[in-house]
């Protein structure tokens, strides 16, 4: 019954409020009414608790140690080959980072959790995921590549400076072709200048 410094994840659709409950408490300020999920994590307990919020709400959540399971977890880009290193791995509360390979691991109990995968801050994936044992997951995310063509009148490859912003922002200098690899899917204005040619600036997705 003491207070534990527990990492928290609150769920709804596919907004999630995540947090640690310092001294055991956890406070969310204007937090709308509905139904939550309410997922925590400390040591080797595990919880999935559902809270229904109506007004000012307090709940108390009670984690016991738990049997756990190993999520062999690799995450791809859109092309469902080339694996994200760095990418921010949500499962529940709990969370890890992917090496070069795309690969990380997750201990988590049994049960049905949310997943979030973030990539240079931008949410790439979301969905669900029921555990029943340790597995290895597979997560194709919405990462993909740009091709930039930069020619002249005549048709032939320039010099150029390409800058991509949305989501993210990346700069890349070459000649005729220029790749901006794994960008999150979004819509981005691409800027080109090049001392052969008069600036210009397109809207993709």
């Amino acid at each position: 019954g003491q207070p534990i410094e527990a990492e928290l994840a609150l769920v709804r659709g596919s907004g999630a409020v995540r947090g640690t409950a310092v001294g055991g408490v956890f406070t969310v300020a204007a937090l709308p009414q509905g139904t939550f999920l309410a997922c925590a994590h400390y040591q080797d307990s595990y919880l999935v608790q559902v809270v229904d919020v109506e007004g000012d709400t307090e709940t108390t959540l009670i984690l016991h140690p738990t049997y756990t399971h190993t999520l062999h977890i690799t995450c791809y880009a859109g092309d469902g080959q080339t694996p994200l290193s760095g990418a921010e791995v949500y499962v529940g509360a709990v969370h890890a980072t992917t090496d070069a390979t795309g690969a990380a691991s997750i201990e988590v109990a049994e049960g049905t959790y949310p997943v979030e995968v973030r990539w240079r801050g931008v949410i790439v994936y979301r969905g669900w995921l029921n555990v029943t044992s340790s597995q290895a997951v597979n997560f194709t995310c919405a990462v993909h590549r740009l091709i930039v063509e930069v020619r002249g009148e005549k048709g032939d490859p320039i010099e150029a400076v390409v800058t991509v912003t949305g989501p993210i922002m990346v700069t890349e200098r070459g000649v005729g072709r220029i790749a901006f690899e794994e960008l999150p899917s979004g819509v981005y204005t691409v800027h080109v200048e090049s001392p052969y040619a008069v600036d210009r600036t397109e809207v993709v997705s």
